[in-house]
């Protein structure tokens, strides 16, 4: 999975600017913070990845996440780690990782939710809770939850994401979920440790992740410290996807986080800007991908009504995605 230090960290719009009140006064902190009001501490949303929606990257960029899966399987790199999913599977990735969805099922839906780090560190007070506050793990998080368990997480979920709710509301809701999601977790069955990737296969994967107008291959093996056939191999092999293909799927969600709503950047623009070298490619790529062409997408946006920007539909890819080995 890309941010304006000037935004709003819930609704990615200018920040208000805080009231003036006299320094050292009794009421200077407390005032101020009346005056703008909590922020929501977090994201949750849930989706079936059956339509591309722009997600903010604040809503999981360097963040703690929670990944409750609902139907449908697949297969997730976290960090050095993948992880083979399945209804009521919950892992956990943590703020320094990144996380990659692989060849997920049609039917694949998953909650997810994020925490920022202020939220953590008030919460997790205790000994069995400290691990979430670290910035990474080497050790896998994936479990098994009972079905009793998963419902009730998905209640909670479900609350967290109905409309009308404050930022203290849904912030103590929020405390409340990570401190139950937590429990669960650990009352859970383990799961089969995920594959370790190959350190050159999850520096490539990484590279390409972060680097969207990387182009050639030969040098990214060279970086790696690989040989490109071999590289190649072993990256198809342990990721299920060819290099050019999860490029070209990082390229496709840049360009919908940069498009958004069009206001900003027309479709041509965010195409160039998330990679792509013309248009043409774009248009490839983005049809083979979703199943549409660029001119739906600007169609279906038009009769789109906006969005509640504290839950946002979890979607990069649709499940045409399938057909590019995702």
């Amino acid at each position: 999975m890309a941010t304006s230090s000037s935004a709003n960290p819930i609704t990615n719009s200018p920040a208000a600017e805080a009231p003036t009140v006299k320094p050292g006064s009794a009421n200077s902190e407390n005032g101020a913070a009346a005056a703008q009001g909590p922020e929501k501490a977090g994201y949750v949303w849930k989706g079936p990845r059956s339509a591309p929606a722009p997600l903010p990257a604040e809503a999981i960029d360097g963040l703690l996440s929670l990944h409750l899966v609902l139907s449908g399987s697949a297969t997730y790199q976290v960090g050095p780690h993948r992880y083979h999913v399945t209804p009521s599977s919950l892992f956990w990735a943590f703020p320094r990782q990144q996380y990659e969805a692989i060849n997920p099922s049609p039917d694949h839906e998953v909650w997810v939710a994020s925490f920022q780090s202020s939220l953590v560190d008030r919460v997790c007070v205790t000994r069995a809770t400290r691990v979430l506050a670290a910035p990474e793990q080497s050790d896998a998080y994936c479990r098994q939850l009972t079905q009793v368990a998963t419902r009730r997480l998905v209640l909670q979920l479900e609350d967290l994401a109905a409309p009308g709710r404050d930022a203290e509301q849904f912030n103590a809701g929020l405390s409340y979920l990570l401190l139950a999601a937590w429990a669960e977790y650990q009352e859970a069955g383990e799961l089969e440790p995920g594959e370790h990737l190959h350190p050159a296969v999850a520096k490539a994967a990484r590279l390409l992740s972060t680097q969207p107008n990387l182009d050639s291959l030969s040098q990214l093996a060279r970086t790696c410290g690989a040989s490109a056939s071999w590289l190649s191999r072993l990256f198809r092999q342990q990721m299920g996807v060819s290099m050019v293909d999860f490029r070209n799927r990082h390229r496709i969600e840049r360009f919908f986080e940069l498009y958004r709503d069009g206001y900003r950047l027309n479709i041509t623009q965010a195409a160039f800007e998330a990679g792509f070298g013309s248009y043409a490619q774009f248009h490839r790529v983005f049809r083979k991908t979703l199943g549409y062409g660029p001119a739906e997408l600007r169609r279906r946006r038009s009769q789109e009504p906006p969005a509640d920007p504290s839950v946002q539909s979890f979607v990069k890819l649709n499940d045409a995605s399938a057909s590019v080995s995702r």
